[in-house]
């Protein structure tokens, strides 16, 4: 049994990796509730109201933008303190 905890413990946990590590060219909705400074249900409901460009990039379950429509969303006057 000490043989085998002995083993266990030597082996890496290690853990997921975050997909913004991994693809820099992706804002996920955590990066853009800080960017924009709101929460994730006026996030969704912006998404939802077509308020914002729809989700374009998709990771496994996550649902994330393309770095260049948030950007050119944002050239193009998207004010979003104007729409809360």
């Amino acid at each position: 049994m000490a043989r085998r905890q002995a083993s266990m413990a030597s082996k890496p946990t290690g853990g997921r990796r975050r997909p913004t590590a991994i693809i820099p060219s992706v804002i996920w909705p955590t990066e853009l509730q800080a960017r924009w400074n709101v929460g994730d249900v006026t996030l969704w409901r912006w998404t939802r109201d077509g308020k914002i460009p729809q989700r374009d990039f998709k990771l496994g379950a996550r649902l994330g933008w393309k770095r260049s429509t948030i950007e050119a969303f944002e050239a193009a006057g998207g004010s979003l303190k104007q729409q809360a």
